[in-house]
This record gives structure tokens, sequence and C-alpha cells, in this order.
């Protein structure tokens, strides 16, 4: 979803969809697992609510109808499994505009996106803070946004299962 030299933080609400997410993203057999606490609020845009798509044939609600099928479109699109055959970059390109796009179009800051996963049962987060803004807890500083609970970290096997996502 990043493009190549701007990171960003890749997460799960729980540690099954993030075994999975990694299983279906990387050729790697093992995973580890971690729990993240913000350090500050951080304001997601919640893409696993969005509200029913009104009918077309109501006038007044066109420009929404078309608007909440756009984004069922692009949630779609970000939860497909992309082959790690050289072409994955490419393929990430119109998810990668988009985030961008959302990510600087709002007066108040927006720090990530938050949308289901078709890999696991729970919903993937993405925040727009790569490692420099992360830490050990315990460790934070005045940049850090997300703090690591050294506790919680976990190694998993890996075995590549991809899920194929429902059509929208």
């Amino acid at each position: 979803m990043s493009p190549a030299g701007i990171s960003m933080f890749y997460g799960s609400t729980d540690i099954e969809t993030a075994v999975a997410e990694i299983g279906a993203h990387s050729s790697y057999g093992h995973a580890v697992t971690g729990e993240f606490n913000p350090a500050q609020e951080l304001r997601l845009i919640d893409l696993t609510k969005l509200p029913g798509l009104p009918s077309i044939f109501n006038p007044s609600l066109r420009e929404r109808y078309y608007a909440t099928l756009f984004l069922r479109e692009f949630i779609h699109d970000l939860t497909l499994p992309i082959d790690l055959d050289g072409r994955e970059h490419i393929d990430y390109v119109p998810t990668q505009v988009f985030t961008e796009y959302l990510r600087y179009a709002f007066p108040a800051r927006v720090d990530g996106l938050m949308f289901g996963s078709s890999q696991g049962p729970g919903a993937n987060v993405v925040v727009f803070y790569g490692p420099d803004f992360c830490s050990d807890k315990g460790s934070e500083n005045e940049y850090t946004r997300l703090s690591l609970d050294p506790s919680s970290v976990r190694k998993h096997r890996v075995t590549t299962v991809i899920r194929k996502p429902t059509k929208i």
C-alpha cells in the first residue's frame, strides 16, 4: 500500500489475522507478532463500517451511490492477494495513490486506515508512521506514535494459504 521509500506501519486487530496476512503477502515461513499500543489517540479512517449502498434510482442519492461504490471497490482491491512475482509494485499503484490522497485530503490529521481482511477474521490497520515513530514500551520519546510491548512478542510458523475475497 505504501510507495517505495515511504514507510508505514502494517498491523492487524488480532494475531490470527496478522499471521494470515503475512502468509498471503510474504514468502517467509515465519512471522513475528507483538502488541503495539498508540502513544496518543490515533485518528483512523474506518473502512470496516461503510454505509449501505443507496438505490441508484434515487436521484438525490446518486452521488452517494457512486462514492460508496468506489469505496467498496477500493476496499476489495486492498484485500486482493498480490502475486509475489516481481510485479507487485505495479499492482499496488492504484491503492498507493488513493491511500496518499486519504493521508493528506482532510484538514484534520489522519493517522491511518482500518479495513477488513480477506485472510483472517479481524481487520487490518495501516498507520502512516514508519519505524522511526515506533519504540519499545518504556523507551518512548517525543516522536513515538506506537510502542511495542516486548512481553507480547511471539514467533509463528506461517503456512501460505490465500483466501480469495468475496465479490463486492
